[in-house]
């Protein structure tokens, strides 16, 4: 995924340091900034922070222990998406590797405060404006880094315009936002990037799509009324497709993401189910296919210590309060349903279709 606007700095993330018991309490943030940070704060929940492990190599029905850990089968996708069920799972919760998901989802996060914070705005959403430009002054830029923790060096160059417009499309036909925002980084009106966003009590909703060397979108969705956070972000490249989902019931404490990469004819999937804020222990299903080799691996399934990744229960769908899925359970075919069409194909109307930790395995991509 490109990085837009600026070379993002890394802003620490822990799993453990970002969740309280305060965190079921269900207030949708109704500015931009709070949202995003609410946003940031779910995502921790649900993904395991594993930076700190090792990257150590990772049938039917299987159980994982030999796979999990030994390296003699190194899979064919390779070290940037793991040699192995360990590692690939581990990778998904590492903000510093850039292939992972939780790197590219704080680029997200980042690109929408940075757009946001130089823009007019009315109680913390955007003023309507078409179209119209936005200096990078020195104040402005120092402003980014207080409010977004992105550093100064990584910013453009004092006096840098960019073009934007910020548009209404509530009354839109089937319109799932309020305001969408594009942006055009050279200072003119050829707008590439753009966001839609609705921000109320009731519901967080963000789309944010970039067309370049790589495509992608992401989307995040609060919603007040059954205290879920969703999200899901696809990214079409010349050489692999990626998918990704995740949801945190926050009644029952309990989430799921899946990570899925296909590169060529070789595909990896996992399913993760999480409790909110860790847990003592996770599920883990991975599932990986190799058209050019014989190390397939399907279905291998573990209960999973959180705290350094080792098998807790092998061969088992049952942690303590978590109910894990298999790998298999994601029927979703993201390969042939996330394209470079489907991702520039954004507008108000694409939201994210899955509703609950079951369905969110089986339901067809935003739209």
């Amino acid at each position: 995924m490109k990085i837009t606007l600026l070379l993002l700095a890394l802003i620490g993330l822990g799993l453990a340091a970002c969740s309280d018991d305060g965190d079921n309490a269900a207030t949708a943030p109704t500015t931009v900034s709070a949202a995003l940070s609410n946003a940031q704060t779910q995502v921790n929940n649900i993904v395991p922070d594993s930076s700190s492990l090792t990257a150590t190599a990772f049938m039917p029905r299987v159980a994982m222990t030999t796979e999990w850990t030994t390296t003699g089968n190194t899979y064919s996708l390779g070290g940037i998406f793991g040699a192995s069920p360990r590692d690939f799972v581990r990778l998904m919760g590492d903000n510093t590797a850039n292939s992972s998901l939780m790197y590219r989802l704080k680029q997200v996060i980042d690109n929408l405060c940075v757009f946001t914070i130089g823009l007019p705005s009315t109680n913390g959403i955007p003023d309507l404006s078409d179209p119209n430009t936005v200096t990078l002054t020195a104040a402005l830029k120092a402003q980014m880094v207080s409010d977004c923790g992105v550093q100064l060096g990584d910013l453009p160059p004092d006096d840098t315009v960019v073009g934007y417009r910020v548009t209404d499309v509530s009354s839109e036909t089937g319109s799932e936002y309020d305001r969408r925002v594009y942006f055009d980084l050279s200072g003119g009106t050829s707008y590439t990037d753009f966001f839609f966003l609705r921000i109320n009590a009731s519901v967080n909703r963000m789309a944010y799509m970039e067309n370049g060397s790589n495509d992608s979108l992401a989307l995040f969705e609060y919603d007040l009324a059954t205290n879920t956070f969703k999200f899901e972000f696809s990214e079409v490249a010349t050489t692999f497709t990626t998918h990704y989902r995740g949801i945190l019931d926050a009644n029952n404490d309990l989430g799921r993401f899946v990570a899925a990469v296909n590169n060529g004819d070789d595909t990896s999937t996992a399913v993760v189910s999480t409790q909110e804020g860790g847990g003592d222990e996770l599920h883990v299903s991975y599932s990986f296919d190799d058209d050019a080799n014989t190390n397939d691996f399907a279905n291998g399934s573990s209960c999973v210590n959180s705290n350094d990744f080792s098998i807790a229960t092998d061969n088992t769908e049952t942690c303590g309060d978590i109910t894990g899925n298999l790998a298999a359970a994601f029927t979703f075919d993201f390969i042939t349903s996330i394209t470079t069409g489907y991702v520039t194909g954004t507008s108000e109307g694409t939201s994210i279709q899955f509703t609950s930790l079951d369905n969110m395995l089986t339901a067809n991509q935003a739209q």
